[in-house]
């Protein structure tokens, strides 16, 4: 809530602020990194790449370690030595590093910066992105993304109230899939695992 209200200040600060910011126009003609869009695309599909080795080798390394075991009870992680509030800082700089990193090639993508880009609107789209994809992971906000970008484009094409469709779909996986899209996978290729499994151990039970 903190960082919503912190955002929604910005969000005023840069409409009030219009001699320097532009206000509600913002900035326009930010110049692009290649013309060609193709090319584009495959820089940021590199970065997405090195970004998710980089997550991934943090969560396996002693701090991330650690930040899980703050996620699952930050009191017991507390009581046993570790500074809490020290990694929580830390998180939440390097969250924050990565997410204006995204920000910029974005504003780069689009060519021009509006206030709306930090509007609180953004933050729930990106909130909804993690909740439906599955928070806790990191495939899970990718292919969250993925999804709401698709309906926002294709969707929006043949029904007004796609919004409304969409809505209806985040309380379902809220209250009977509370993992997101990410966790069901995991589940059924643990469920296919555990089958072959069985069946591999009757068969040399049977040999």
């Amino acid at each position: 809530m903190l960082t919503m209200a912190l955002g929604q200040f910005f969000f005023v600060v840069v409409l009030k602020a219009s001699s320097i910011t532009g206000g509600d126009d913002g900035f326009h003609g930010v110049p692009a990194l290649v013309s060609d869009r193709r090319v584009f695309y495959y820089i940021i599909l590199v970065l997405l790449v090195l970004v998710y080795i980089f997550a991934k080798r943090l969560i396996n390394s002693p701090t991330g370690r650690v930040l899980q075991a703050i996620r699952e009870n930050e009191v017991r992680a507390g009581m046993i030595g570790y500074n809490v509030l020290n990694y929580k800082l830390v998180v939440i700089l390097i969250s924050g590093a990565i997410a204006g990193f995204a920000g910029s090639l974005y504003v780069v993508y689009l060519g021009s910066a509006f206030p709306a880009l930090i509007h609180s609107d953004m933050t729930m789209k990106a909130l909804f992105m993690t909740v439906l994809g599955g928070m806790g992971t990191l495939t899970g906000p990718i292919f969250g993304s993925i999804l709401v970008t698709l309906a926002e484009n294709f969707l929006s094409a043949v029904m007004q109230r796609w919004m409304l469709v969409f809505g209806m779909i985040y309380i379902v996986i809220i209250l009977f899939f509370p993992g997101g899209l990410a966790r069901i996978g995991q589940k059924f290729i643990k469920k296919k695992s555990d089958v072959k499994a069985s069946q591999a151990t009757k068969t040399e039970a049977k040999v």
